[in-house]
This record gives structure tokens, C-alpha cells and sequence, in this order.
């Protein structure tokens, strides 16, 4: 019965704000608290005053789902949360961000804001709070926070720590609640191509311990589907990183001459794969590389396999 009543004095007094306040207003309101509470936030989003008054009506549009549809906001929220760790979002920005939004939805409410108002717009964001937070909790590391900053120092030391039988995994994969999002595709997608690069690099350097060598080579390939394409539309520079990483040249001269290892199968790919061709690795060469790529080494012993099997 408690519940019903906070949910009605939320969807009234929710109505009473959009009448006395339009995007313009309620974006400037918000921003002076926020600004006020925590001026190390409002960098997140870099964005006009309506466009954060249209970021309040979103969130607040979402929490009225929670209201009517529990299972469909909570697998909102869920998704919400993963593109905050990507924003570089962090637990304890939630709470003055909470205390700006209901200052400002306060002051514009005015007479209408009483305690039992107070109460269950309290009640209502601490629980979206506390289900944020629990996500940001598990998603956030010291790997996607290297990867929003796009800090490749901060990158290193962060998979410094994996064992080196887990560290491409840890490169290619972030499970958030059964969530999987690539390292890879994330750096590539935000911009932060030294971050790819990095990344790059380090799945296709060679490690070895006690145990074994370690080569990241097929992870990286089974975890990043139509890479080539990928790389070749986001950052073509970086196929010449990649083809670097498929070759293992010795460090011992024989005859003047070196032992070159060529891993280029995923480069040829299986034809029963690729019912289309032209969806092949092969033809994401030809779609993207330059002149340059065709001459890399990789691609020149692929061609010649193709002319003489």
C-alpha cells in the first residue's frame, strides 16, 4: 500500500514538473546543482543545456517504466550500466548526481514538494542507485578504466597482473553479468586507437612461462568476428599491426639466412565458411588495404598460396 502511494506522488509530481519546466530550463537547473555538488562530472558529458534536460527526461522516463514494467527496466538498466562503464562512470559519482536531480526536481515543484514527495523520489532512486551500483561495481576494473581514458601506460599495468595463460583472454573478452564486450572493438569504436594498438600488439607477442608458450593469435580471431573489416573501417593502419603480429622471425642466422613463421590461416579462411566471398578475410583485403598492406609479407605468401596450392 506504501509502495502504490509513492508511485502516485512520483507520476504527479513528475507531470507537474514537465508543465513548469521545459528541456531548456530543467537541463540549466540540474546543471547549476551538479555543477555545484560535483564539477568534476558534468566533463562526462560535454553537451548544451537542453541536451542535459533531455538526459534528465530519459532517466526519469526510465524509472516510470520500473514503476509499471519491473523485468523490462531492470533489463534497461542493465544495459544503461554497461554504457555508463564505458562513459567512465564510477559508484561514487551516483550519489551527488542523485542529490543534484532531486534538489532540482524540488525546486521546481515548489509547493507541491512535500515530505511524502521527497520520500518516494528518495526511495525511488536509491534502488535504481543500488542496481547501478552493483554494476558498476563488477564492469569497473583497472582495464576499463585504462580503456575509457585510453591510457595505454595504465593498460599495461593492468594486465601486468594476469597470468600470462590468461592474458589474452583478459584482452579479448569483458564479462559484465554475462555481458561480453572486446577490449578491441571498444578502444576501436571510442577513437582510442593507441589503445587498439596495444592491444593489438600484446594478444600477438609470443609468451612463454614453465607450462608453455602463449600466442593470442586464434583467441583473437575467435573472439573478434570480421576483424579485418573491423580494423579496415575504423583504423586502416592497424591491419599493418595485425599482419606484423602474424609473422615470428628467429633471432639466429643460418646460412645468412633467418626461419620466418608465417600464422596466416584466418587470413585465407575456410571457403565453407564464407558462402559469400566476398565477406571472406580475403576480400576484406581487397576492400580496405592499400598498396602498402598487399606488400607486407603476410599478405604476399597468402597470394602466392592462392596461385601455386
Amino acid at each position: 500500500m506504501l509502495e502504490k502511494r509513492y508511485n502516485q506522488r512520483i507520476i504527479k509530481t513528475w507531470d507537474i514538473i514537465k508543465q513548469r519546466a521545459d528541456y531548456d530550463r530543467l537541463g540549466q537547473e540540474f546543471w547549476k546543482r551538479l555543477n555545484k555538488l560535483a564539477p568534476d562530472q558534468t566533463h562526462i558529458f560535454r553537451r548544451p543545456l537542453k541536451m542535459w534536460g533531455t538526459l534528465l527526461h530519459h532517466i526519469v522516463n526510465m524509472l516510470m517504466v520500473s514503476i509499471s514494467s519491473p523485468e523490462t527496466y531492470f533489463d534497461e538498466l542493465f544495459l544503461l550500466t554497461v554504457r555508463h562503464i564505458r562513459y567512465g562512470v564510477r559508484p561514487d559519482y551516483l550519489p551527488p548526481f542523485g542529490r543534484a536531480l532531486l534538489e532540482t526536481f524540488e525546486y521546481i515543484a515548489a509547493e507541491h514538494w512535500d515530505e511524502t514527495t521527497a520520500t518516494s523520489w528518495l526511495h525511488l532512486w536509491k534502488r535504481a542507485a543500488n542496481s547501478i551500483t552493483r554494476g558498476l561495481n563488477i564492469g569497473g576494473s583497472p582495464l576499463t578504466y585504462a580503456l575509457v581514458d585510453g591510457n595505454v601506460e595504465a593498460l599495461a599495468e593492468a594486465v601486468s597482473v594476469s597470468p600470462r595463460n590468461r592474458r589474452a583472454y583478459m584482452l579479448c573478452q569483458i564479462d559484465i553479468e554475462g555481458v561480453t564486450i572486446s577490449p578491441l572493438y571498444w578502444a576501436l569504436h571510442d577513437g582510442k586507437y593507441n589503445a587498439a594498438e596495444f592491444i593489438l600488439q600484446d594478444l600477438l607477442a609470443i609468451r612463454a612461462d614453465l607450462h608453455g608458450y602463449y600466442y593470442g593469435r586464434q583467441l583473437l580471431f575467435q573472439y573478434h568476428e570480421d576483424l579485418l573489416g573491423h580494423l579496415g573501417r575504423e583504423h586502416n593502419e592497424l591491419l599493418l599491426t595485425l599482419l606484423d603480429g602474424l609473422l615470428w622471425h628467429s633471432r639466429e642466422k643460418k646460412e645468412r639466412q633467418v626461419r620466418v613463421n608465417y600464422y596466416i590461416s584466418e587470413l585465407y579462411g575456410q571457403p565453407e565458411e564464407y558462402p559469400d566471398p566476398w565477406q571472406s578475410p580475403l576480400a576484406r583485403l581487397v576492400e580496405y588495404a592499400d598498396n602498402d598492406t598487399f606488400a607486407h609479407p603476410a599478405v604476399t605468401k597468402v597470394c602466392r598460396h592462392l596461385l601455386h596450392p
